[in-house]
């Protein structure tokens, strides 16, 4: 990888420390929080649902816009500073059908924020080395979303969410100032106008959906959105159970889960490069392959067990960053000229829609057998959401070894 893209990507990463620092305090503790007021199973999934509606919808688009303005500094800074707007009305409200409503829009900075930072990676860095740009981009991340992730409880146990909502804001602030001040990007040759690259960035997301799932390349990437819909389905029920699971299992005590939820991204700070390297080294779809089959174990034994300190143990095992960069680079690797960010963001895109759908379902069955005093039956659904990697990991054989990356000698 040239000095040039490692010091754009370090530079990128400090940067994005304070963004991920916001959604690690936020995203952390709210649907805990929801479960806690007394929301219902199928209300805490709905955390889950609103959350990745604007990803399905708006995650494409904003990356096919990207690509046509041949820019990704000004979504990735706005998508960071929109976080604050919601502040207030967070503050404002007191139901629980209020607080999903303003997550829903608050949701839409996270859409904009994700398929273009992993398409400016991918612009910045060499076809080869594009697993270790999104690895090394990644310990950035993880550490923002540990910090969040630790002090959140803290704050929420201590002063109350509200002051969780004020703190993510201001973070979310800074950090977009810090994007703006240190991200280089060349500006656009591009010489169309911003209406006219909606109307294009539209007419290509719904034309690569279409051929996604019919002949040619874009064949290749409907193979790996139904590998990314699968795995999002278990994912999604799983997820969303589990972190009720470890709220219980201690005691309620947000502290507790901050700490828990700081403890597991430590891990998660070291993974990403060596995933990235593996990705680089190894052919990506093995890599894909063999973390979903892991991920499938990982399911069964957390639906099994309840004591809080092995919980954590296994919490803090990061899985995660093997299906997320190798998914990425393939996805890179899989997509045409000027489409990397539109392809980024079908790949969100896919695990949105099939985390709603898996979160929705885990949480109505969980409410329909009164899981709220039956635990029991949480532990029946975690280890029935196995199914879901399990499959994902069947049709990642499907993808062509031509997506495989050459090695240099």
């Amino acid at each position: 990888m040239a000095d040039q893209s490692r010091r754009i990507i370090f530079i990128l990463g400090l940067s994005f420390v304070l963004v991920s620092v916001t959604n690690g305090l936020f995203w952390t503790v709210f649907r805990v929080f929801i479960y806690d007021i007394g929301g219902t199973f199928t209300e805490v999934a709905l955390v889950s649902a609103v959350q990745n509606l604007s990803t399905i919808i708006l995650s494409p688009f904003w990356g096919a816009l990207s690509d046509e303005m041949g820019r990704r500094k000004p979504f990735i800074v706005f998508g960071s500073l929109s976080t604050v707007f919601f502040v207030p009305f967070f503050i404002a409200v007191n139901t629980i059908v209020e607080y999903l409503i303003v997550f829903a829009f608050a949701s839409i900075s996270l859409s904009i924020i994700t398929p273009t930072v992993t398409a400016y990676l991918s612009d910045i860095s060499e076809k080869e080395y594009r697993g270790r740009a999104m690895g090394y981009f990644f310990i950035f991340s993880s550490a923002g979303w540990t910090i969040g992730g630790l002090i959140s409880g803290f704050i929420a146990e201590i002063y109350g969410m509200d002051f969780v909502f004020v703190f993510s804001g201001v973070i979310g602030v800074i950090g977009a100032l810090f994007m703006q001040i240190f991200i280089r990007e060349e500006r656009s040759r591009s010489s169309a106008d911003l209406k006219t690259s909606i109307e294009a960035a539209w007419t290509r997301v719904g034309s690569t959906l279409k051929g996604a799932f019919t002949i040619g390349k874009e064949r290749q990437l409907g193979i790996l959105l139904l590998v990314i819909l699968s795995f999002g389905f278990g994912s999604g029920i799983f997820f969303t159970l589990l972190q009720i699971k470890i709220f219980e299992s201690l005691s309620r005590n947000y502290a507790l889960y901050g700490i828990f939820n700081g403890a597991s991204g430590l891990m998660s700070i070291l993974a990403p490069p060596i995933y990235g390297y593996f990705a680089d080294r190894f052919d990506r779809r093995k890599v894909l392959q063999y973390t979903l089959i892991c991920y499938s174990m990982y399911f069964v034994i957390l639906g099994i067990v309840w004591d809080p300190l092995i919980l954590g143990i296994l919490w803090a095992i990061p899985l995660w960053p093997g299906v997320r960069i190798s998914s990425l680079a393939l996805a890179a690797d899989i997509s045409k000229d000027k489409t990397i960010g539109e392809y980024q963001g079908f790949v969100n895109s896919s695990s949105a829609i099939s985390q709603l759908i898996g979160a929705l379902i885990g949480g109505i069955i969980a409410d329909l057998y009164n899981a709220r005093v039956n635990f029991s039956i949480i532990d029946i659904i975690l280890i029935f959401s196995a199914i879901g990697p399990l499959f994902g990991s069947i049709i990642t054989s499907k993808i062509k070894k031509s997506t495989k990356i050459k090695k240099r000698k």
